[in-house]
């Protein structure tokens, strides 16, 4: 051994060297070892090419500063080398590291793709320190590298022998210096030693000593040979690219994995990225649909809330925009678009939300056999739903056909039974028209409109109303009330309605296109925009229900607070969901999230909670099981002038309450369910819309009323001049007779035609209406009388008028005594002294009220002065034809009708000899003329305003209540304040109905009403009880006599209980009744 002053340990295992360290004491030689000390060498005859194991921990420790690696995780093999520098690191207390792995020197691959998918990549571990001094270092790599880790903010630092082991591509690896120009490690090793005994021959011949010790201590005075330094693999090469001194310095770019310079500062988490179809513009057109956009800031809020919950740990996810369009599909653009992104999808695509969009997305990824799972919110068409076909593809809507099964639930619900149909061609709403036909078709569902006229070309604007004017005819005259619209150009289609007449509440618009709202909200012309504002409130959009259940609930008030319209944002945030709910239950598990098909199998497998409520997808198809489907209202809010959508009704069809309110009806939404499937049919032949305020014909009712007025005063002027007598109050109690008590229920009864002329306010119940309307004799208003009962109305009271002017004629010309021989001239003297008497008080108001409405012809359907029509009866149009031939007709019978009505009114009272009571002529003139105006104003007035016609009535019996307070008109005092009375109640009553016009409560009205009723009541009947009871009579009346006697069936006579005669037979014979 004297030969041999220097020993080689080469055997790489710490185990040796206390046996080397014993023979180099005993036989005093210094020694050279492979293998790396655990602690800091203290033994003067050992030199180590690697420095101890405390000493690369010092140096990791400095490097690890220097990159700022705030956090980290450790892995490190069984060997027992890498178990001591593990425990080192372990023990110091300043850095902080996520976890400690480890693992068998002899890890098998599969063992090694098990750590690093579940205790790495599930974990989202971004930096990792690796100490592997064993064969494993390389499977460990192939590991990752399998598991697609190898990504850009992703760190890995190796602590190994050989850096020629380390093949990830912008890895970092500390190792002994010199290492990258060796071609293998052993030659490294070899020149190594080879280099370490040059040197010591080299300092043995420069130096006077020859101890072998003294030589070593020279040349290494720290006993380690090899420093450490940092490599760098850079396109698989190893490059120098830092050194220890005291610190550790740069002198090469570090090249991290993803070719980046630099270390992400902080807690990184791994991105998870997902594609987004949330791009505004089109492939195929110059079309920009920002609602697109608009739809998926959902999805973009479900990833910032996600990211920002931290739900899933040490991870984020990242939505990558495609902008490779979404509405419409070309094969060679859309290529053209994905191919430069294919590798930036991610592990799932959120992609179009329209059928066609969504369709030519999957296709061209198919070309590219670009595997990556596929989910829309809202694509509805069938094809899609094929599990087999479209395997990786999924869709948060449930199938058409149970789609379309709800909504003709709901409709058959409301007994609706047909519809009209409209659609446009355009591929993404065209799509489901064929299916929607087939399902209506095999339910036996009526469609009204003919096939022919179903499709309206997509490019259709209002400029071709024109020609596709028959298409709106025929679904307007169909009178199907119903239409389900859906198509791209709705807007027009609304416009086409309107122009062929109907109007807000002739139909209602059912439609699953939720962008109908945008019609409304286009910068177009005011005059189209009418149009459209006329059926937009009668628009209902049927949808998926959204919001459920607290989550959902919950969503909905975050996400509203920074989105306005929150419609089809729920099923964008939870297309988000699922995606990210199985990503994170794969990560939870431990499993690989970018396997692909895990993925799409976990999502199609999974039960997720989100803003839709429980989502499961049905097993045999892409579909959702089930979903809750609602109807929503298009409201605008008055305060901000802005549309938008109220839910309305909740459709589940399973359950056993199918349908639910959500909210309040709302305007035309209150009477939805009572609303007929068809328009009634027009009872004018001309359509509501082209009614429109006559002015003519108010000018013309105006008129003949002045001239009526005119007649009236001449005729009170010359009755009061002509018959002028005098009346002379009772003074001593009399028996009263029949005429007596004809006279006052004339009183009673003209109480009740003024009551009947009070306007008609809500609390004023029917019932009370129709009582007055029949004891006032106006049997036109009492049976509503129109068209062909208006006019059988007209002629029976012109019949009337005729007959009695013909009397009055026969009487004032003594002429029924010429022809006394004829049975009914013989009763006229039985006629004249009672019935006429109450045809001459109560004959006047209601002849007048019922043949005026002849006149009245407030509306009209254009400006002309023949456009007006009969309120009464719209078929017949004004002062044409028919109109004027009857008009004139009438005229000139009421005008007659009135002037002999007034004229002789006086005279009827004053031939009847057994009448007690009386009327001063004076009084009798006024009242006649007051009647006539009173009605005439009324009449007037209430054409155009309740309230103005109402104030005239109340004026008219104001000013009669002081005429008769002033003149006292009877004879008997008892009666004008009885009648007064009934002034008063009449006056009040017609105060409190105005009054109560436009305040609808009906307890406050009647408390108002029957309290001042009460009050006239007891002030009137005080002041009529100090006043004489003058008329008494000993035997009282048979009332059903008295009506037999009206009608002609039994003698004056017999009307008293005992059949005896009231009044003196000489008194009671009238032999001549002559006027003069």
């Amino acid at each position: 051994m004297n030969e041999f002053p220097l020993i080689i340990d080469a055997t790489n295992d710490q185990s040796y060297i206390s046996i080397f360290d014993a023979y180099s004491i005993e036989n005093n030689i210094p020694y050279i070892s492979l293998s790396t000390p655990h602690i800091e060498s203290s033994f003067p005859s050992r030199f180590t090419i690697k420095s101890p194991l405390f000493n690369l921990s010092q140096q990791f420790f400095i490097l690890i500063d220097f990159l700022n690696w705030e956090e980290f995780s450790v892995l490190y093999s069984s060997k027992l080398q890498d178990i001591e520098l593990c425990a080192i690191i372990k023990a110091n207390d300043h850095i902080k590291i996520s976890s400690f792995i480890s693992y068998s020197e002899d890890i098998s691959l599969q063992s090694a793709d098990s750590l690093i998918k579940t205790m790495v990549k599930a974990k989202g571990r971004r930096k990792l320190v690796i100490i592997d001094n064993s064969p494993s270092i390389t499977t460990i790599q192939t590991a990752i590298k399998n598991r697609n880790l190898v990504k850009k903010e992703n760190y890995f630092l190796f602590i190994t022998e050989d850096i020629k082991e380390i093949f990830i591509d912008g890895a970092i690896i500390m190792a002994t210096q010199g290492q990258e120009k060796s071609l293998s490690f052993n030659t490294y090793i070899k020149e190594t030693i080879e280099n370490t005994i040059e040197i010591i021959n080299q300092e043995s011949n420069d130096s006077e000593f020859l101890d072998m010790y003294s030589v070593m201590e020279k040349a290494f005075p720290d006993n380690h040979i090899k420093n450490y330094s940092l490599v760098n693999v850079q396109s698989q090469n190893w490059v120098e690219v830092g050194i220890w001194d005291k610190n550790f310095k740069i002198i090469n770019e570090i090249l991290y994995p993803g070719g980046i310079n630099y270390v992400s500062k902080g807690y990184k988490v791994t991105p998870i990225r997902f594609s987004i179809a949330n791009g505004t513009s089109e492939l195929t057109t110059n079309e920009v649909f920002e609602i697109a956009a608009y739809w998926y800031s959902g999805a973009i809020y479900a990833v910032e809330r996600s990211n920002a919950l931290h739900e899933i740990n040490n991870f984020m996810i990242e939505l990558f925009p495609t902008d490779c369009g979404n509405m419409y599909y070309d094969p060679e653009l859309s290529k053209a678009c994905f191919e430069p992104i294919l590798d930036k999808l991610g592990i799932v695509y959120l992609t179009s939300g329209w059928g066609t969009g969504a369709l030519g997305n999957f296709k061209t990824l198919k070309f590219y056999n670009h595997y990556i799972p596929q989910i829309t919110p809202t694509v509805q068409i069938d094809e899609l739903g094929n599990k087999t076909l479209f395997p990786e593809f999924l869709k948060l809507t449930v199938s058409l056909n149970e789609f379309i099964s709800s909504a003709i639930y709901l409709m058959k619900a409301f007994n609706w039974d047909a519809v009209n149909i409209i659609f446009s061609d355009d591929p993404v709403h065209y799509i489901i028209y064929p299916k929607l036909i087939a399902y209506l078709k095999n339910i036996n569902f009526i469609v009204k409109n003919s096939a022919d006229k179903h499709i309206f070309p997509k490019n259709y604007t209002r400029d071709d109303f024109d020609k596709y004017k028959s298409f709106f005819e025929e679904a307007k005259n169909n009178l199907c009330r119903i239409f389900f619209i859906y198509a791209v150009n709705s807007g027009h289609i609304l416009e086409g309605l309107y122009d062929v007449g109907l109007r807000k509440g002739d139909i209602m618009i059912l439609t699953s296109d939720t962008t109908i709202i945008n019609t409304v909200n286009e910068d177009i012309e005011e005059k189209y925009i009418i149009k459209r504002y006329e059926f937009i409130e009668d628009s209902y959009v049927y949808n998926y229900k959204v919001w459920n259940g607290k989550l959902g609930q919950k969503l909905y008030t975050e996400i509203s607070a920074r989105i306005p319209v929150v419609n089809n944002i729920c099923m964008d945030y939870d297309a988000v969901t699922v995606a990210k709910e199985s990503v994170k239950y794969l990560i939870e598990t431990g499993n690989d999230y970018e396997d692909l098909k895990l993925v799409e199998k976990t999502m199609r497998n999974s039960k997720t909670i989100g803003c839709l409520g429980t989502i499961i997808f049905d097993r045999d198809s892409n579909n959702r099981e089930s979903a809750l489907v609602k109807l929503q209202q298009i409201l605008k809010n008055e305060t901000t002038n802005k549309w938008f959508y109220q839910d309305f009704i909740v459709i589940d069809k399973y359950s056993s309450n199918a349908l639910y309110f959500l909210t309040d009806v709302i305007g035309s939404a209150k009477n939805i369910s009572s609303q007929s499937n068809y328009r009634e049919k027009l009872m004018c032949p001309f359509d509501p819309y082209l009614r429109q305020d006559s002015k003519f014909g108010l000018i013309m009712l105006w008129f003949i009323s002045f001239i009526i007025i005119i007649i009236t005063m001449i005729a009170s002027f010359f009755s009061y001049y002509f018959f002028k007598f005098d009346t002379y109050p009772l003074i001593f109690q009399i028996e009263p007779t029949l005429p007596d008590y004809v006279f006052i229920g004339n009183i009673f009864l003209s109480f009740f035609q003024l009551i009947s002329l009070a306007p008609r306010n809500s609390n004023f119940k029917d019932p009370f209406i129709n009582s007055f309307t029949l004891l006032s004799l106006n049997f036109m208003y009492y049976f509503n009388a129109n068209y062909d009962t208006f006019w059988l109305c007209i002629y029976t009271n012109i019949t009337f008028c005729i007959f009695w002017i013909l009397i009055c004629l026969i009487l004032s010309k003594n002429l029924h005594e010429h022809l006394i021989s004829f049975c009914l001239f013989e009763k006229i003297k039985d006629f004249s002294e009672i019935v006429f008497q109450l045809i001459v008080n109560l004959s006047l108001i209601p002849m007048l009220t019922m043949l005026l409405e002849v006149y009245v012809c407030k509306e009209s359907i254009g400006d002309n002065f023949t456009d007006s029509f009969v309120s009464r009866d719209c078929d017949t149009f004004c002062y044409r034809t028919f109109h004027l031939k009857a008009s004139i007709g009438v005229s000139i019978v009421l005008v007659t009708f009135i002037g002999l009505l007034v004229y002789l009114r006086t005279i009827w009272e004053k031939i009847q000899s057994s009448l007690h009571l009386a009327t001063k002529p004076k009084y009798i003139s006024i009242l006649s003329l007051i009647q006539v105006i009173v009605v005439i104003l009324n009449m007037n007035f209430r054409t155009f305003n309740k309230k103005y016609a109402g104030i005239s009535v109340s004026c008219c019996i104001f000013v009669l209540f002081l005429v008769t307070l002033k003149i006292q008109p009877y004879n008997y005092k008892r009666l004008n304040r009885i009648w007064l009375l009934l002034l008063g109640i009449a006056l009040w009553h017609s105060i409190a109905c105005l009054i109560f016009l436009e305040i609808d409560n009906f307890f406050i009205w009647s408390l108002c009403e029957y309290l001042g009723i009460t009050a006239i009541i007891l002030i009137g009947g005080y002041f009529i009880k100090k006043t004489p009871y003058l008329l008494k009579g000993y035997k009282s009346v048979n009332i059903a006599r008295l009506f037999l006697f009206e009608f002609g069936k039994i003698n004056q006579s017999n009307v008293l209980e005992n059949n005896e005669s009231r009044i003196d037979e000489n008194r009671s014979s009238m032999n001549t009744l002559k006027v003069t």
